[in-house]
């Protein structure tokens, strides 16, 4: 389906809690990828409000959470949110 370089940090496998990676590496949590360098994500997991109905944790996001997309290099073409 698609031509993976072996060089590049890639997901091989989705976890229940994250992801591992290429590397050997394990990465809890929300991930990006850019430029060869996995950065992991403050991004809260969806916990339920005091009525219980789970709440979306992009409603709460701060955007320092995603501040490395300011300063990386290529700017990602794609952000792929959720599981």
């Amino acid at each position: 389906m698609f031509q993976v370089d072996q060089n590049m940090i890639h997901i091989t496998k989705t976890l229940q809690t994250g992801f591992r990676l290429s590397n050997g590496k394990t990465a809890y949590g929300p991930l990006l990828i850019v430029n060869n360098e996995a950065f992991t994500l403050k991004i809260p997991p969806p916990s339920p409000d005091p009525n219980g109905k789970i709440v979306n944790p992009l409603l709460l996001l701060d955007p320092k959470a995603l501040a490395v997309l300011d300063i990386v290099t290529p700017k990602p073409e794609l952000i792929v949110v959720g599981g």
